[in-house]
């Protein structure tokens, strides 16, 4: 991945729908767990784009921005702030 935004959006994909796999597995070997499967399945779904979110915020507010950038949407938001650090 060529930038922290890519790498925290694959990550959090990855662990989400990983998460999502065993979680399942583990509802269909014991059907008994499936009401607490489903509560921890929507927990995730709620909490890992939360993180995520958190994640970029504060690597937007840290980092350089990456030089492949094409839109950034934040700029106006900070206040038109020039995020570049060199």
């Amino acid at each position: 991945m060529p930038d922290t935004f890519n790498r925290i959006q694959a990550g959090t994909k990855a662990t989400t729908l990983g998460a999502f796999a065993l979680l399942l597995g583990v509802g269909i070997a014991n059907p008994e767990w499936l009401f607490k499967v489903a509560l921890i399945i929507i927990f995730i779904a709620l909490s890992n784009p939360i993180g995520s979110s958190a994640l970029a915020k504060a690597t937007y507010k840290s980092f350089p921005l990456p030089k492949n950038l094409v839109q950034d949407d934040l700029k106006e938001l900070h206040g038109g702030e020039d995020n570049d650090l060199n």
